[in-house]
C-alpha cells in the first residue's frame, strides 16, 4: 500500500474515533454497534488485511487502537532494543516489509 493511502486509511479511522467519542460524551452511550460504524470499522480490517500479513496488521492495529494514533507515546522496540515505531513514517516503514 501507498504511503498516502495508508496514511487517508488511518486519517479516516483517528476521525471517526473522534467523532465517537464526542457522540459518546454528549449521549453518554457507545454507538459502535450502529451497523454503519461496524461496516466501517470491517472495511477497514478487510483493506489492512489485504494489504499487509499478520505482523504488519498487529502494527497498524497496534498504533491505531493501543497507542491511539501515536499520542498515548507507548514505546514499541525490535529485537536489538531499538526503538521504532514513534510517528506514522517509522511505522510505514516497519509495515513496508509485511505487505502483501
Amino acid at each position: 500500500m501507498k504511503k498516502e493511502e495508508l496514511k487517508k486509511a488511518l486519517d479516516l479511522v483517528q476521525e471517526t474515533q473522534t467523532f465517537l467519542d464526542e457522540v459518546r460524551e454528549v449521549l453518554h452511550t457507545d454507538v459502535f454497534e450502529i451497523p454503519a460504524i461496524e461496516n466501517f470499522y470491517r472495511m477497514f480490517d478487510l483493506l489492512i488485511n489485504s494489504h499487509y500479513i499478520t505482523e504488519g496488521q498487529d502494527w497498524i492495529f497496534w498504533w491505531c487502537y493501543e497507542n491511539d494514533f501515536g499520542k498515548a507515546g507507548l514505546e514499541a522496540f525490535d529485537e536489538y532494543d531499538k526503538e521504532i515505531c514513534r510517528n506514522f513514517d517509522e511505522l510505514y516503514e516497519l509495515v513496508k516489509q509485511y505487505e502483501c
